[in-house]
């Protein structure tokens, strides 16, 4: 990169932000817009692969339909040096994993949002980043970005994947829309408890622990409570049974939306603030440098709800 200060004579060059899955990500500028974008480079490694490439360009061309507005914007695309790239809109905001806990209205304003982008991109068939807290950014308007996040480590995105991964895919069974509802649900569960049901230092080992353990009611998780809703809401997202889900993503949007209008109905006298803020500090979209604070152990979670039952058959005694 340093023999090449200038992409097609337009697009600095400022700094390496990190890797995708399939690209090294830098923070450039557009001299003929002057505006700050991304440029997302085929990773060096992969470019002899002719399937992968092929992939790389597909994908650029079927982002670049910008079908939702939660979607980064795609401005050019082209090859330097044999290698294809892509370049897109510059995001600023934080990570939903940095701004949780959220309040129950709060949550849902986003959550719609976000069902709203995976509908859209599972009926185009365009590709998109994988669901996860670290994925999603909340921008300054109060609107949510999909991104893929670019600065974790190979094995914290092993991790992230496999915390959002339904059980049934635990044996191979492909992605389909009740998975993808799923994992929502547990994005969900993030976004209100500021936690994720279960964590460990391995995929495996979270994959199996949702495989084995039912994800908990998070009025059991949150010591001020939360309207039972919530908990409905959350329940029919996460059932082991993906037979016992909600179907699709426009089953969750009704959903959503009846529970709003529920929410809203029984606090209009109330600030629904009471139940918890985010931070407010932004940082640029991809430059995350607490993107993975320090886990929480799954088995505490387990511990909780086990003084939660003893307290209950304790009160019926």
């Amino acid at each position: 990169m340093t023999t090449q200060p200038r992409i097609h004579g337009r697009y600095r060059v400022d700094e390496r932000l990190g890797a995708t899955r399939i690209a090294t990500v830098y923070r450039a500028y557009d001299d003929k817009l002057n505006r700050p974008v991304l440029l997302n480079l085929m990773r060096s490694h992969l470019v002899e692969q002719r399937s992968l490439r092929e992939r790389f360009i597909s994908d650029s061309e079927l982002r670049a339909r910008n079908v939702h507005s939660a979607l980064p914007e795609v401005y050019d695309s082209g090859t330097i040096e044999n290698r294809p790239f892509f370049i897109t809109e510059f995001i600023t905001g934080q990570t939903m994993r940095m701004r949780a806990p959220l309040s129950p209205l709060e949550a849902l304003q986003y959550l719609r949002q976000i069902v709203g982008v995976i509908n859209a991109c599972q009926q185009s068939h365009i590709p998109h980043p994988p669901i996860s807290s670290n994925d999603f950014v909340v921008v300054s308007e109060g609107h949510v970005k999909w991104i893929e996040n670019c600065t974790l480590t190979p094995n914290q995105s092993l991790i992230d994947i496999a915390s959002y991964r339904a059980p049934e895919r635990k044996e191979g069974m492909a992605e389909t829309s009740t998975s993808a509802i799923y994992a929502i649900g547990v994005l969900f569960f993030e976004m209100m408890s500021g936690m994720r049901p279960f964590t460990s230092d391995t995929a495996d080992e979270i994959a199996e622990l949702h495989s084995q353990n039912d994800i908990p009611p998070v009025s059991s998780i949150l010591a001020e409570g939360c309207p039972p809703q919530i908990d409905e809401l959350m329940m029919r997202c996460t059932a082991r049974n993906p037979d016992y889900r909600l179907h699709d993503c426009d089953e969750l949007l009704t959903l959503i939306e009846r529970v709003r209008r529920e929410l809203l109905i029984d606090n209009n006298s109330h600030s629904s603030s009471a139940f918890g803020h985010g931070n407010s500090d932004t940082t640029a979209a991809a430059v995350y440098s607490d993107a993975y604070p320090q886990r929480r152990s799954g088995k505490w979670v387990r511990w909780l709800l086990m003084v939660v039952l003893v307290a209950l058959l304790g009160g019926a005694g």
